[in-house]
């Protein structure tokens, strides 16, 4: 999916272009389904940033393969943002955040993604093992309805910026363990400005 979005003119971005989406439907195990698992996929309870600065560059050299394009979007300031939403009432495996920056680039590894059918290569970041820091400062939103969206920054082409990128997962909540699965759908963009 390939979509160019009007921006909100609160971002003061100048164009938008939704380039991707997921639907989470599923059990927060689906990586242990061996068979179509993607078919599946449920919420991630290992802290993560969708794209590692490398990974953006991939994702927006994917998007603008012609060189003179790519050149000319890289060039100004640009981001990866997803929106995302519950499709109902979260109760299980709600959505955290940690603030960015509470966590050190030296807290992050990369991690290649390998399409098999296309051979098509990404990279995010995993939040280092064993355990995230002390420091790592998490928030999520208790109940999130379905009219709440989050806005997630997964790259900021601006160096300066002090939130380049935010580490997300979803969260065990031992009071609603044995609720329905999480339904939630996230719209992948690159803003531009």
């Amino acid at each position: 999916m390939t979509m160019l979005l009007n921006p909100h003119p609160s971002t003061n971005a100048s164009n938008v272009l939704a380039f991707d989406h997921k639907v989470r439907r599923g059990p927060s195990h689906w990586h242990s389904i061996k068979e179509n698992n993607a078919a599946c996929r449920g919420p991630l309870h290992k802290a993560h940033v969708d794209q590692s600065y490398d990974g953006a560059v991939l994702r927006l050299r994917e998007q603008f393969p012609n060189e003179t394009d790519f050149t000319a979007v890289s060039q100004k300031r640009w981001q990866i943002i997803n929106i995302w939403r519950p499709l109902s009432p979260i109760l299980r495996d709600p959505l955290a955040l940690c603030s960015a920056p509470s966590v050190p680039d030296t807290d992050l590894l990369p991690a290649s993604i390998i399409y098999l059918k296309t051979g098509k290569r990404n990279e995010s970041w995993t939040v280092k093992k064993p355990k995230p820091s002390s420091s790592h400062k998490w928030y999520y939103k208790h109940h999130q309805q379905p009219t709440e969206v989050i806005l997630i920054k997964c790259f900021d082409s601006d160096l300066t910026c002090p939130a380049r990128r935010v580490p997300h997962c979803a969260v065990e909540d031992p009071e609603h363990i044995t609720a329905a699965d999480r339904e939630s759908v996230e719209v992948r963009c690159l803003v531009f400005y």
